[in-house]
């Protein structure tokens, strides 16, 4: 019991925090993908789900971002990913979902056990979707829920002419 007092009690990830990059999930076609194989990258990690209409509403514009910075050079890393968790229980939906958002991502994946059976929102301390966490080269958390807008400021201050 003391446990899930300590979980429900503890600060959401912030700035300036070590992401633990032990994270993964399948693909398409149903290969298990790692977060930690992504290198020398600024990643944006993004916890959605199809039934969440925010989420549903930033996919276009993380495609967007994704399509402008992926090869990218920036001062500290060679390039921008997204590794893109859905959070759904039912492949059909998340498979509808993607090819409706048009998103066309190398780490577009889902964890079929969903929000509440999956360990992630315990492990990274989210309740809610849409969560993500943005990533500098070294896993060091440059920012927490940002918009894309905002992710799209950072990444173009980071970036080399």
């Amino acid at each position: 019991m003391l446990q899930s007092c300590q979980y429900f009690s503890s600060e959401k990830l912030r700035n300036g925090d070590v992401f633990d990059k032990h994270l993964y999930a399948q693909n398409k076609a149903g290969e298990t993908i790692y977060l930690d194989s992504i290198k020398n990258k600024i990643v944006l990690v993004d916890f959605w789900a199809t039934w969440c209409k925010p989420c549903r509403k930033a996919n276009p514009d993380w495609q967007k971002l994704y399509e402008k910075y992926h090869e990218a050079r920036f001062k500290q890393a060679d390039g921008f990913e997204i590794f893109s968790v859905s959070l759904d229980e039912y492949r059909g939906a998340w498979q509808r979902a993607v090819a409706q958002d048009s998103l066309d991502l190398p780490f577009l994946l889902i964890d079929e056990r969903g929000l509440v059976d999956a360990p992630w929102g315990k492990k990274y301390k989210f309740t809610q979707l849409p969560t993500s966490y943005l990533l500098n080269a070294d896993g060091v958390i440059i920012g927490v829920d940002l918009s894309p807008r905002k992710v799209g400021y950072v990444l173009q201050d980071e970036k080399l002419p």
